[in-house]
């Protein structure tokens, strides 16, 4: 009799197992899968957020050193137009060297829509030499928006 209790228990086990194990399988893979596509930030600098018009724009460095090539994470929202500008034309980076750094790759959602996010890479290296960025864009919603931070060593 108690070997009979423990085969149908152990059955009963398995057939849990075989209901729930792929969902927990699945739950955890897309939990994994999130935290690899999640951004890196560039430790010890801010988010930025402000509006221009009816349009907000949120930017955080990925990557603001000197010597290395700036990146930015963009993001920009709206529900009263269509955001139908390219993001490389009107995004310039100024240090404050003088330096211009200018025609950024957008690695981001494309023209149209309200939500618009994406990466903003610049081509050229920060000057070893700067201690302050400004990313400027100009011509969202009839305007121009800067960003400023501190460059870190």
């Amino acid at each position: 009799m108690k070997k009979k209790i423990a085969k149908a228990a152990l059955l009963i086990f398995f057939i849990i197992l075989a209901i729930f194990l792929p969902d927990l399988v699945r739950k955890n893979s897309l939990e994994q899968k999130a935290v690899v596509q999640a951004p890196k930030v560039a430790i010890g600098y801010e988010a930025k957020e402000t509006s221009v018009g009816e349009v907000t724009i949120a930017v955080t460095p990925i990557e603001l050193l000197p010597g290395k090539r700036p990146e930015f994470e963009v993001k920009f929202d709206t529900h009263s137009q269509e955001l139908t500008f390219d993001v490389s034309k009107i995004a310039s980076l100024w240090d404050d060297r003088g330096a211009v750094f200018k025609n950024p790759i957008w690695e981001g959602s494309p023209l149209g829509g309200h939500h618009r996010e994406g990466k903003l890479v610049f081509q050229e290296p920060i000057g070893q030499e700067a201690k302050e960025a400004k990313l400027i864009f100009s011509g969202v919603s009839e305007g121009t928006v800067e960003f400023r931070w501190k460059i870190l060593d």
